[in-house]
């Protein structure tokens, strides 16, 4: 399904602002589970995937506003809607509703799960749209 947009150059501008966001994304989980101690300090990383987080939430609600057909845009982004419930109850649960679990942890592996969910169906959405046109 194919989405239009009001302002043109803003989604090429967001566009650029995820692969951006998407590479930083790849690199922090690089960072953190690619080698035996993390390159950076965990704390930097994780503040970094928290901002990410922020990132792609702030993007969706930027094509939401610059879409034309509000109907569409949920028709395409359907599975937005549990993905960010999951990951609101894991963070604004954690510590209250799952037991023994560490608050820190648990929010930190519900954030890097969000961020996967979306990086990798960044690339879907990608592949798919780059066959579609046609393009080498």
């Amino acid at each position: 399904m194919k989405i239009h947009y009001n302002n043109e150059r803003l989604e090429v501008f967001v566009i650029f602002i995820n692969a951006v966001a998407s590479a930083a994304v790849a690199a922090s989980f690089v960072m953190l589970f690619g080698f035996d101690k993390p390159l950076l300090p965990s704390v930097i990383l994780y503040s970094s995937q928290a901002s990410l987080l922020c990132v792609f939430i702030v993007e969706k609600l930027v094509r939401f506003l610059n879409s034309r057909s509000k109907r569409d845009f949920w028709r395409g982004n359907w599975f937005e809607i549990p993905l960010l419930l999951g990951l609101c109850i894991a963070v604004f649960g954690a510590g209250r509703w799952f037991g023994n679990a560490e608050p820190r942890m648990l929010r930190q592996f519900a954030i890097g799960i969000y961020l996967v969910v979306q990086v990798v169906g960044k690339l879907c959405r990608t592949s798919v749209n780059l066959a579609a046109s046609g393009k080498n």
